[in-house]
């Protein structure tokens, strides 16, 4: 082999292992971008489901505190019917 096709040659092997580290690189700042969307994504989920709990606990409270309300006034009307009652008899 003359020195001419060695150094082709070299060049060739140089231009591949370049080309390699670029493709390595670009690999590397996709993967690290796709990171930190699933970081993201996964954030999101993440206070979607602490909102989606926290809501189901307010309404929760809500229903109890509805029926509490609702009982007293039932009892309340109760008294009220019992009074007028004794208003008319009386």
């Amino acid at each position: 082999m003359n020195t001419s096709v060695i150094r082709t040659y070299t060049e060739q092997l140089e231009s591949t292992i370049e080309k390699g580290v670029e493709l390595r690189d670009s690999m590397r700042q996709e993967i690290s971008r796709l990171e930190r969307l699933v970081k993201a994504q996964k954030s999101e989920i993440t206070n979607a489901v602490n909102a989606r709990e926290l809501y189901q606990h307010r309404l929760g409270n809500y229903k109890k505190r509805l029926i509490v309300e609702r009982e007293k006034r039932q009892k309340l009307e109760g008294q009220l019917i019992k009074l007028k009652r004794k208003m008319s008899n009386g």
